[in-house]
């Protein structure tokens, strides 16, 4: 289980790969925002074009999904403070938990991930937000934020929450959440199509290198 999810998640990451090349050269028309004085070009256009003109620009529900993002991420904080929490209990940073340790790089990478497409201008979003910014849009960081946080604090509630009930409880509440703010980045209308594939692709691919891992440490410590 552990060697196929790893695998299938390094597969991933290369259909992402794939996709982002074929977002940056495929069907490239001037559809997009007016940048510096000139229309950017969007990949995919035929398709994003028609998904932006079937989808209209919900300015609230971006603003919901927007700062939604927020307490997805807060998971992240709260496994950070029970890692912060071991390593001062039992003084050695060697003795806090082996998952939360590969917990803690998969969200620097996650971060890093997130940051690195701030400074790639693949995509400008279809219409301007902010005061009439044109924001870069490739992937949808909210949709990459909310399977990040979201999908690996549902496999870890059921190891640091110790009545099963109450896990199965957050855990579900943690699922409608992570669904919600992909279904409201969809219907949103403030990315292109491609920008969401994109980042549901690299998000499936991340959760499933980290699964991998997860089921590799679960299983030594049975052992």
């Amino acid at each position: 289980m552990k060697k196929r999810a790893i695998f299938i998640g390094l597969f991933s990451v290369l259909i992402f790969l794939i996709w982002t090349i074929i977002v940056c050269t495929v069907d490239r028309q001037a559809i997009g925002l007016i940048v510096d004085g000139q229309p950017s070009y969007v990949g995919l256009a035929t398709m994003n074009q028609a998904y932006k003109n079937a989808v209209a620009a919900n300015f609230k529900l971006y603003s919901a999904t927007d700062w939604g993002s927020i307490p997805a991420v807060l998971i992240g904080v709260v496994f950070f403070g029970v890692g912060l929490h071991q390593w001062i209990t039992r003084k050695s940073i060697k003795d806090v938990d082996l998952n939360i340790i590969f917990l803690g790089v998969f969200y620097v990478l996650l971060l890093v991930i997130y940051l690195l497409f701030l400074f790639i201008p693949i995509n400008y979003r279809p219409y301007p937000v902010d005061g009439g910014k044109a924001e870069l849009s490739y992937p949808s960081s909210t949709t990459l934020l909310a399977i990040g946080f979201l999908s690996t604090g549902i496999l870890n509630n059921y190891i640091y929450i110790k009545k099963k009930w109450l896990a199965h409880l957050v855990s579900g509440v943690e699922l409608a959440y992570m669904v919600f703010l992909i279904v409201g980045r969809l219907v949103s209308g403030v990315h292109w199509l491609s920008d969401v594939i994109g980042a549901l692709i690299l998000g499936a691919a991340l959760f499933f290198i980290y699964f991998g891992v997860y089921k590799f440490n679960s299983q030594k410590e049975e052992n």
